[in-house]
């Protein structure tokens, strides 16, 4: 908006203040343009105030109009008018008076929706104003309307003196991602497969795994990747497609590794249980555990023990192998305890596998034998006590069947 104000001369008295005073109420960003009559030879020069008592010179305003781009703040001007053979005259002061803009904003956008998303509610504040944008109707915003795409949704409020203020905020409408198609289901010859996702044209995918213990994709990502999984298992995987705040759309496919060696298994115990052995060591490492008491003293207990050392020494020691190991499709394996121990090496020959050395047990020291852990010697069954960070094999085991 443009104010075109034009400004009447009076002569100089000593009281300046005594200069009549017009007060203009305009609008932030407002132009300004003053203009006054004068004589031909007499000269011009604009002033300003901030308080209305002293004025200064406007450098370069000396024509018979000035313009003022951009009003932002309240001002005072007027005009020295010098003549040829006269003391100076001055205009009437003129004050621009800028209202208080009020704190404008609006509530009921969010960043995104779906093309299926219901009707946004929009509320602004102050109260009275109006909105418009793509897909706006009155004060809703629906989606369906808009379309896909970014858009930018506005509110004006126009205040008492007639001032206009808006505030404008994005929001992003997403469309349906591609129905996905996780492929036909695959009986597997070999550990690795390869998948058959379809490829989304909206959206991106993600393979994850529903059941099935263990498994991985080199690329998730990827509807086409490779998928590792244990013998003996069978898999329900998901190829999901999403898009922004739309449902994703899912497909599954199920999995069925080949069969994989079977894994010995022994009565141990009283009450006797069953309890499978992996077919071959898992290595050999320190107890682990220096210099802590983890209160793995049992010697019936294998899954106990394993507990309690993991959960005192996570990494490095002989029970994390077994609680970390996942093989033949499961993955609750632990050390054995020293009587599990004693009947593996019961069985050895039936079990098969076993080197000649020691082997350790879950079973930790007591009393003044904390610092040690228990172990056996293979094949001649010699136990004993040794120090947790000596090196001895290792034999995982564990109990439940699927």
């Amino acid at each position: 908006m443009k104010y075109t104000l034009f400004l009447s001369l009076m002569i100089s008295i000593a009281l300046a203040g005594l200069q009549a005073q017009t007060v203009h109420n305009v609008c932030p960003g407002d132009t300004l343009e003053f203009s006054i009559s004068v004589t031909t030879g007499d000269q011009v020069q604009w002033q300003q105030s901030i308080d209305g008592v002293s004025f200064y010179d406007i450098p370069g305003a000396v024509q018979d109009h000035h313009t003022i781009p951009g009003v932002s703040q309240t001002r005072y001007y007027r005009s020295r008018i010098t003549g040829q053979n006269c003391d100076p005259w001055y205009s009437d002061v003129q004050q621009i008076m800028m209202p208080q803009a009020p704190v404008l904003g609006f509530t009921g956008i969010d960043s995104s929706y779906c093309e299926t998303s219901s009707l946004a509610t929009l509320t602004g504040n102050p109260a009275g104003g109006t909105f418009s944008g793509t897909g706006v109707t009155g004060n809703t915003f629906d989606p369906g309307v808009s379309g896909v795409g970014t858009f930018y949704i506005t509110y004006h409020y126009t205040d008492t003196v007639g001032c206009t203020y808006t505030i404008t905020a994005p929001t992003t409408v997403y469309e349906l991602p591609t129905t996905a198609n996780a492929g036909p289901d695959i009986v597997a010859t070999s550990d690795t497969v390869t998948l058959s996702g379809n490829n989304p044209s909206t959206g991106s995918g993600l393979w994850s795994v529903i059941s099935g213990s263990g498994g991985s994709f080199a690329a998730n990502w990827d509807p086409s990747t490779t998928f590792t999984g244990n013998p003996n298992e069978v898999y329900l995987l998901v190829w999901s497609i999403s898009s922004g705040p739309c449902p994703p759309s899912t497909d599954t496919v199920m999995v069925t590794m080949p069969t994989g060696p079977s894994l010995p298994s022994i009565m141990c115990g009283s009450p006797a249980y069953t309890l499978y052995v992996h077919p071959t060591d898992n290595g050999s490492s320190a107890w682990g555990c220096s210099g802590i008491v983890a209160g793995a003293s049992s010697d019936d207990d294998g899954a106990g023990n394993t507990a309690l050392i993991v959960q005192m020494c996570p990494q490095g020691s002989a029970a994390s192998i077994c609680d970390n190991l996942v093989a033949y499709g499961y993955s609750d394996w632990y050390l054995p305890s020293y009587n599990e121990l004693e009947c593996l090496r019961a069985n050895e020959s039936f079990i098969g596998g076993f080197v000649s050395g020691g082997y350790w047990s879950s079973t930790e020291g007591s009393g003044i034998l904390t610092s040690n852990a228990k172990m056996r010697n293979f094949p001649s069954g010699m136990s004993g006590h040794s120090g947790k960070s000596n090196v001895h094999n290792i034999r995982c085991v564990r109990k439940d069947t699927k």
